[in-house]
């Protein structure tokens, strides 16, 4: 007799400790019609378009539910497990728009669509018809989906350099390659700073009154790699100035980076030189101080 893959696969997932949620067979009237299931070899029959990204955040597998009511739009339920509770938060924050619903550890509510993430995990809700009984059904599975997680996890450590002052919380994001970031803020086709998988970085807006500004933090694996990254920011993206200086950007903006050992500062998008210097100034201070621990 053949035994299903999400059985066998349960069965080996439990004996290393992990358990993954399962789905409701129900929720309020919509019925659990179908589930499948996904790892990273496979992924690309499911979003072809999109497979990338997730396999950027270490993306382990995925549980997909979809939930049927007669006459009504289908209630679709994903749930990813990615490598480390980091990865889980960079895959909830690069589509983040507003405040949390009080789910998991992030989560919002937009249109039809839930999500949040919680440990390892990161899970998406939607409604092909979005109404008030859809979205009460959404929280209801998402709230189910959660009581399964008892765990929390952490967020990435490199959040906790950027300076608070001005700071956008939402605009918040953590990305491994070059591809996420330029879904934030676009440097360059090709892969100017040497971004990998083995890197990690954030991204963060800045605002105080009519005073703009984005600001990047990159930690690479050496201090060659990063100040090589600096010079490649002004060769390819400023294309002009002095490696450590300010350089106008194309449409009046600002740009400025330096290394502080193997982290990356550097503020591609800037309004005036004067509102940029106090930012890389505190947060150098704190980078320096996780360099030197």
């Amino acid at each position: 007799m053949r035994v299903p893959l999400l059985i066998i696969l349960g069965a080996m997932l439990m004996a290393v400790g992990i358990r993954v949620p399962t789905l409701p067979r129900a929720v309020g009237s919509w019925k659990l019609l179908s589930t499948e299931h996904y790892t990273p070899q496979t992924l690309y029959d499911y979003m072809d378009g999109g497979a990338e990204l997730y396999l950027s955040y270490g993306f382990q597998e995925l549980t997909v539910g979809r939930y049927s009511q007669k006459d009504r739009g289908d209630l679709v339920a994903e749930i990813y497990r990615m490598d480390n509770s980091a990865n889980a938060f960079g895959i909830f924050a690069h589509y983040r728009q507003g405040d949390s619903l009080g789910v998991g550890q992030d989560s919002e509510l937009t249109d039809g669509w839930l999500r949040f993430w919680k440990a390892d995990y990161y899970v998406s809700i939607y409604a092909e018809e979005t109404d008030a009984e859809a979205d009460s059904a959404i929280r209801h599975l998402a709230r189910a989906i959660e009581r399964q997680i008892p765990r929390t996890g952490a967020r990435p450590e490199i959040l906790g350099l950027l300076p608070q002052e001005g700071l956008l919380s939402r605009s918040v994001r953590y990305f491994h390659d070059h591809v996420a970031l330029n879904h934030y803020c676009f440097l360059h086709r090709e892969n100017i700073l040497g971004l990998s998988r083995e890197t990690e970085g954030c991204l963060a807006r800045y605002q105080n009154g009519e005073e703009k500004a984005v600001l990047v933090l990159i930690r690479f694996r050496t201090a060659e790699a990063a100040s090589q990254a600096v010079d490649r920011f002004y060769a390819e993206y400023l294309r002009s100035g002095a490696p450590g200086n300010w350089a106008e950007v194309t449409g009046g903006w600002w740009g400025r980076a330096q290394a502080v050992g193997p982290m990356l500062l550097m503020i591609p998008e800037c309004s005036r030189p004067a509102y940029g210097d106090p930012l890389l100034q505190k947060v150098k201070a704190l980078c320096q101080r996780e360099v030197a621990r």
